[in-house]
């Protein structure tokens, strides 16, 4: 059985790599590990495969986009950007549907308070957002058009955004139309594998 994950882990950490997978009842490699598989176990690796990685020393801002399995390469081109030592301003958004749905919030919030101008902005999407829920609402390129409205882009900008197909397909038309450079956005489309 093949399937594929992104990486969380950024290109400094070859030793160990880091995968976010969530376990599906159902799934045909995630529920193997919850119990058939165990530490120790061998696994073939192939890869990495993908385009999204984060191109260095641009002078720009950085926008990151996201939603399900696209938190695992942008928290890997957060951390790099981290490590590198480079300053410059980012913008991270990710989409969920619950509350539930939210997760490494602390990594983000650390990775974040290293850099001089970082937001993180959640949005949730599903019916019946929480009520003590205070943050952003709908879909995550509705969320993003609405912070970006009115704000030019520069062509020293990058964007990466990674996650399901329709999400992907739904923010590129937005940076495009916020003056964003075909050349400076970078994408993954996540498909779920089917048995």
């Amino acid at each position: 059985m093949t399937r594929s994950f992104s990486m969380a882990n950024p290109p400094s950490k070859q030793s160990a790599l880091e995968f976010i997978i969530k376990i599906y009842p159902q799934g045909a490699f995630s529920s193997l590990l919850k119990g058939t598989l165990k530490p120790g176990d061998p696994i073939e690796l192939k890869g990495p495969y993908g385009s999204c990685l984060r191109h260095e020393n641009r002078p720009g801002s950085m926008i990151l986009v996201g939603g399900g399995s696209g938190m695992a390469p942008l928290l890997s081109i957060l951390t790099d950007l981290v490590e590198s030592g480079e300053q410059r301003p980012v913008r991270f958004f990710y989409g969920a549907r619950t509350g539930r749905d939210l997760f490494m919030l602390d990594r983000i919030e650390e990775l974040g308070s290293r850099l001089s101008d970082f937001r993180f902005i959640p949005a949730l999407s599903g019916p019946g957002v929480e009520s003590d829920w205070t943050g952003e609402t709908g879909f995550i390129h509705e969320v993003l058009k609405r912070h970006l409205q009115g704000e030019l882009l520069n062509g020293e900008a990058d964007a990466y955004s990674c996650g399901p197909p329709p999400m992907i397909d739904a923010v590129l038309p937005v940076l495009q139309m916020s003056g964003l450079e075909a050349e400076n956005i970078h994408f993954d489309k996540f498909t779920p594998a089917v048995r």
